[in-house]
């Protein structure tokens, strides 16, 4: 057995865009982990607020981090595809830049890859975090399980039945998985992959899925967050989830697996909007 089967390199791809103030600890936290074996990799969507600058200086001489900053703004879904094309490792995990890891959660999401190297995506609960970074309470979602699991449930159930409950910062994935086509994104059709709608891909096609239920980073809650309050009072969180029951509707999997759930999918569609 090599050194790379033993202990293979993952990839943590941070997008960045304007988060100066909360980006380095993002970084700090990737760097601080005890797996042995991790490059992290920053894509910075043209930020104007001197977090470019700040990236190089602090990070532009250490070898474990690869900074790219695009040419343009191209968006959030572009820039993770972006980062998927830097990424080297075998397994990869996006961290967003306000966001940050506590040091063994990329050993612990990647054990579950060594004692069983047929699953495809390993994913832990998380914890909340005020603006300054104090961690006050412990994500609690509906259907949520108490206990770690392997392949327990159907995750295209939860996923059109409950708001979203694999969080991306908490998951990591298989690379060669997400490179398949349709996954990320079908560019012809101008349909690029948010978290959410990537993993309703990922369960339609029967990828497997393992559980960990104590939390190991933590999900920044401030106001200037994408998904914060001001995602859910616009209504955005609701044309997102529509949109995806729009678009898989027909699908053959969604069809074979949602009938009889049609009333979960409603109550969740009815949550939303409250």
């Amino acid at each position: 057995m090599t050194q790379d089967d033993r202990c293979p390199l993952v990839s943590i791809l941070i997008p960045n865009f304007n988060s100066a103030k909360y980006v380095t600890t993002a970084v700090d936290s990737a760097l601080a982990q005890t797996y042995p074996n991790v490059e992290v990799v920053v894509s910075d969507n043209c930020s104007t607020d001197g977090a470019w600058e700040l990236l190089n200086e602090r990070y532009g001489a250490d070898p474990r981090v690869r900074l790219h900053q695009n040419e343009r703004n191209i968006g959030m879904a572009r820039n993770f595809d972006r980062l998927m094309e830097l990424a080297r490792g075998r397994y990869v995990l996006c961290l967003s830049s306000d966001d940050f890891l506590f040091p063994q959660h990329v050993a612990r999401l990647e054990e579950g890859f060594a004692r069983d190297p047929g699953l495809d995506v390993v994913y832990c609960n998380a914890y909340f975090a005020h603006e300054d970074g104090t961690v006050y309470t412990t994500r609690a979602m509906a259907g949520q399980f108490p206990v770690d699991f392997v392949d327990a449930r159907d995750e295209l159930v939860e996923e059109f039945t409950t708001v979203c409950p694999v969080c991306f910062p908490c998951a990591l994935f298989k690379r060669e998985v997400l490179l398949e086509p349709g996954i990320c994104g079908d560019p012809a059709n101008g349909q690029d992959a948010r978290d959410w709608e990537l993993i309703i891909r990922l369960a339609l096609e029967n990828k497997r899925f393992a559980y960990i239920a104590q939390p190991s980073m933590a999900i920044r809650l401030h106001a200037d967050q994408f998904s914060g309050d001001a995602y859910h009072s616009s209504g955005r969180n609701v044309l997102d989830f529509a949109s995806y029951v729009e678009r898989y509707v027909d699908h053959p999997e969604f069809v074979r697996r949602m009938r009889g759930r049609e009333a979960g999918v409603a109550r969740l569609l009815s949550t939303l909007v409250a």
